[in-house]
């Protein structure tokens, strides 16, 4: 869907620039292109921090996971809309979802993932996070 926004901004665009459309439809366009690429920065990032959580927790001693996963329950619990037994929801979430937590937990206690600088900022975690699933 990202995708074909982006193509139709870029269509828009193009008729524009060859004169056959009026430039208000360049504006369009451009809206498209913009919120297309928007789009796919928000999902990279949150799909990034997804696979860094996985390779940093898997690296991670016995009691520093303990740690995090305390870390992630907190999270959940506290959130708009709380998950009150976060451990059960986590077994039942797909693995880009639970490691999407697990990287908001490990982000929050402050460990800093093994590949990589630093954890990427999400504008809103939760939505990327459940929504991971979904093929665009």
């Amino acid at each position: 869907m990202i995708f074909w926004f982006g193509i139709f901004g870029f269509l828009l665009v193009a008729g524009t620039l060859s004169e056959s459309i009026h430039w208000g439809w360049s504006i369009l366009g451009l809206i498209f292109i913009y919120s297309s690429v928007t789009l796919f920065r928000q999902r990279y990032k949150a799909a990034s921090n997804a696979i860094r959580a996985k390779y940093t927790f898997d690296l991670l001693p016995e009691s520093d996971r303990e740690e995090v996963m305390e870390s992630v329950s907190n999270l959940m619990s506290t959130a708009k809309y709380p998950i009150r037994d976060s451990e059960d929801t986590l077994n039942f979430m797909r693995p880009e979802q639970r490691y999407g937590f697990i990287a908001l937990g490990m982000s929050r206690i402050g460990i800093p993932p093994k590949i990589g600088n630093k954890w990427y900022e999400v504008h809103n975690p939760f939505s990327e996070i459940l929504g991971a699933h979904r093929r665009w």
